[in-house]
């Protein structure tokens, strides 16, 4: 038995099986239900100085096969920029900036 402070949040727990899962990928073998099912359990933990970290979590097999560190390490996105969102457009108008934009 976990001692106190490593107790999982029960709400994970209610529910959880294989069946909640996608099919274990036959391409990487980190993707299955067993290493889903054991970060989400390390990182509902309650206690915070036991819960993983976010750095712990990049590593697990589940999640490190798409961490990139050029990603990660790269540079700021650029400043967002929130003129248009003090204009005074109707619906129609916000579809087509938003279509032009896209």
């Amino acid at each position: 038995m976990l001692p106190q402070d490593h107790i999982v949040s029960e709400s994970l727990l209610i529910g959880c099986s294989d069946d909640n899962f996608p099919v274990d990928s036959q391409q990487y073998e980190q993707l299955n239900s067993l290493n889903a099912l054991d970060l989400l359990s390390k990182m509902h933990v309650m206690d915070p100085r036991h819960r993983t970290t976010v750095d712990e979590a990049m590593k697990y097999p589940y999640i490190s096969l798409w961490f990139k560190d050029d990603k990660v390490d790269g540079p700021p996105p650029a400043t967002y920029d929130d003129s248009t969102e003090a204009d005074e457009l109707i619906v129609q108008q916000w579809k087509q900036l938003i279509y032009d934009n896209v």
